[in-house]
């Protein structure tokens, strides 16, 4: 089993309850947000460990594997921050902008905008079959959405690597 098998299995749960626990009381758990970046810290950690023990990585690589993480995280907080301020904090909520500065931690820059990317297709997808169901206090759950994209870049990593 590969390095990227054993992340898609460690943080798929992690996204699944994310995603449940949203739907229920429109709220993302801290646990789970911290779980997605630690497993992608970690993620970020064996590689460096494996490519320097079978002697493949320089100091540049080793460099390259550290920023990737950051400026996954960067890139995802640069793209939803605008959205989360200027919609009021309403319809883009804390936990939602957490779980996908995550997903950059875990996936870099370019897969988790991909991954935002595939979330807000779903959702459209979503609403055009299904019409818009919102909860009483008009608080839409979109940690699903979130999940289902972060999972299809995971998916989507494996079929490429």
């Amino acid at each position: 089993m590969n390095l990227d098998m054993m992340t898609a299995v460690l943080v798929i749960p992690v996204l699944m309850a994310a995603a449940a626990r949203d739907i229920m009381t429109s709220e993302i758990p801290r646990w789970t947000t911290v779980g997605v970046a630690c497993i992608g810290v970690m993620r970020t950690l064996f590689r460096i460990i494996a490519e320097k023990a079978a002697g493949e990585a320089a100091l540049a690589d080793v460099a390259g594997m550290i920023f990737r993480p950051v400026l996954g995280a960067a890139a995802v907080l640069i793209l939803l921050l605008p959205i989360y301020y200027m919609t009021g904090r309403e319809k883009l909520g804390g936990g939602d902008i957490k779980l996908m500065v995550a997903a950059g931690i875990l996936l870099g820059a370019w897969n988790a905008v991909l991954a935002l990317m595939f979330a807000c297709i779903y959702c459209c997808i979503y609403r055009v079959i299904r019409p818009a169901r919102t909860a009483r206090s008009g608080v839409f759950a979109f940690g699903p959405y979130l999940a289902a994209g972060i999972i299809t870049m995971l998916i989507g990593m494996q079929k490429i690597s």
